[in-house]
């Protein structure tokens, strides 16, 4: 049996951390590091957390972390997505008035490279995992007018633990429109769900 001091959700912790918590362990000096790969402490733990445990003892604290559980098969660097679509009214600014022309807005093009992406790493995904937005930085760089067509891709540069970063591009038959940077967590739909439900009014 664990001889942990205690376990709970370390607010602190999570504070720098964009998954969705962070648990700390706090365990007794006896207890050596390889207890991070410890089954039944890991089974204690969310699904999409990183462990950060705390070693008691002789005045001061040593930290370890351990990266938690990945996705079935991780997307190889250079994993690709692509999206066709044409400028439609429902894509375009709402504040095409008094002369300003009806262009592609920035928030609709944003939800389309999310969406790209997303579904560029879901076949790596169990049926019980989604991936979601944490992180996008975006230079949206040309109008498109309505009727144009453009075509989004996405690439995977980075994929560390359940972490993937793309880069994302979109370009119409004149040039390239935007270009950037968007990172996605992938999560257990179940564990997401409670949360949600945790922070629910009703």
């Amino acid at each position: 049996m664990l001889q942990s001091e205690s376990l709970e959700r370390d607010p602190k912790a999570a504070e720098g951390c964009r998954s969705p918590g962070r648990w700390r362990v706090y365990l007794r000096p006896t207890v050596a590091r390889s207890v991070l790969e410890c089954a039944s402490l890991l089974a204690l733990l969310s699904d999409t957390s990183p462990v950060l445990a705390t070693l008691i003892g002789g005045g001061r604290e040593r930290c370890y972390s351990s990266p938690g559980q990945k996705m079935k098969s991780a997307p190889k660097i250079g994993t690709v997505g692509e999206l066709q679509f044409v400028v439609e009214p429902q894509h375009c600014i709402d504040f095409a008035t008094d002369g300003m022309p009806a262009v592609l807005s920035t928030p609709n093009l944003v939800g389309l490279l999310e969406r790209t992406a997303r579904q560029a790493i879901a076949p790596f995904l169990e049926a019980d995992e989604r991936s979601v937005g944490t992180e996008i930085e975006l230079r949206h760089l040309a109008p498109s007018p309505l009727g144009a067509r453009v075509t989004i891709a996405v690439r995977v540069i980075r994929a560390e633990g359940r972490q993937v970063t793309f880069q994302v591009e979109a370009r119409d038959e004149n040039e390239l429109i935007a270009r950037g940077v968007h990172t996605r967590a992938v999560l257990r739909t179940g564990s997401f769900a409670r949360r949600v439900q945790s922070r629910s009014k009703t």
